[in-house]
């Protein structure tokens, strides 16, 4: 496996465990159906291009979650 992917991979993982700090089962559920997938790609490119669904999946997540905060004067940045 590639150093860059391994990087995504740790980062997704990194962001699972910010997303579901508080809710210990909901972090391992997430963790562990994340885990999955990198275990069953049956070829570096299409875990590659799971790893980077993934990514933008949570980007999404995150720039909702932003654009909420601002409109609710919640957060100012």
């Amino acid at each position: 496996m590639n150093k860059e992917l391994e990087n995504k991979i740790d980062l997704v993982c990194e962001a699972i465990n910010m997303v579901f700090a508080h809710n210990e089962p909901e972090r391992i559920e997430q963790t562990l159906k994340f885990a999955g997938i990198v275990a069953q790609a049956p070829s570096e490119e299409l875990l590659e291009k799971a790893v980077d669904m993934v990514i933008t999946s949570l980007d999404s997540a995150f720039d909702a979650a932003k654009a909420e905060l601002k409109s609710g004067g919640i957060m100012t940045e």
